[in-house]
């Protein structure tokens, strides 16, 4: 990551939990970039925004729904509009499970799977089409999309955790 901050705009992490999407915010809100972030709930945005401008940084928080194309076309309307074009997109969002360890293949609820299907390629798909037309514009721009073993190494126990990695 290049020192200095942003070229032109802001980044925007997809995902933020107690781990990797924290982490991945820290990181690019130290480094200068103005940092927006996005989960399903205030749970861990409000802390992080507070941690964040604590030590100097700007974040803005915003709930959206991954599986809804209208929750984060509207999450990106309000980015844009409070921290201007995006640079930097991690799409680090997964649907989750209802229990753990998840269930075989045979008893898994079909529910859970499209909604991690919907979560993690579709939510994926819409985000990237809402930052590509800023990066083409200033022909600058960087899209990490986060996973986990679960899409490389099958299981019996992990068909759907796939999907959404």
């Amino acid at each position: 990551m290049a020192s200095g901050g942003p070229a032109f705009g802001c980044a925007v992490v997809i995902g933020i939990g107690p781990g990797l999407g924290t982490s991945v915010a820290r990181k690019f809100a130290k480094e200068g970039y103005p940092v927006a972030l996005v989960a399903r709930s205030e749970k861990h945005l409000k802390p992080l925004q507070a941690t964040i401008e604590k030590q100097g940084g700007k974040a803005l928080s915003v709930c959206a729904d991954a599986s809804s194309e209208q929750s984060l076309k509207d999450a990106f309307g309000v980015i844009r509009s409070q921290l201007g074009d995006v640079e930097v997109l991690v799409y680090n969002a997964g649907g989750g499970m209802p229990s753990w360890p998840p269930p075989p293949v045979m008893e898994l609820d079909t529910a859970v799977f499209v909604n991690n299907l919907q979560v993690g390629c579709t939510g994926a798909f819409v985000a990237i089409k809402e930052v590509l037309p800023a990066m083409t514009k200033h022909k600058k721009g960087t899209i990490l999309l986060t996973g986990a073993t679960a899409s490389l190494r099958g299981g019996a126990r992990v068909a759907a955790l796939g999907p959404d990695q």
